[in-house]
């Protein structure tokens, strides 16, 4: 799970188009095979959260902000589905 750096082109050195434009510095996870990220200005602060977040991957505690975006009715039904089995 690395930190990207968004300003320079890992292969070529160079930088990249978003080179100087907002925050430099991305997070990546993943969760359940999909990829997860947020960026930041500092690297070590991406590393923090990086380090912070997979913990709480291997101790059971991570809570996906995505799952708050749920609604009643789509969980519902996929509730019932579960029972039906």
């Amino acid at each position: 799970m690395p930190v990207r750096d968004l300003w320079v082109n890992k292969r070529t050195k160079m930088p990249t188009k978003r080179y100087g434009m907002g925050n430099r510095y991305q997070a990546v996870w993943y969760v359940d095979g999909s990829e997860r990220s947020k960026t930041f200005g500092r690297k070590v602060d991406a590393e923090r959260h990086l380090a912070v977040t997979v913990t709480a991957q291997l101790s059971g505690e991570y809570v996906d902000p995505r799952t708050g975006q749920v609604t009643v009715q789509a969980f519902a039904e996929r509730w019932l589905a579960d029972q039906l089995q």
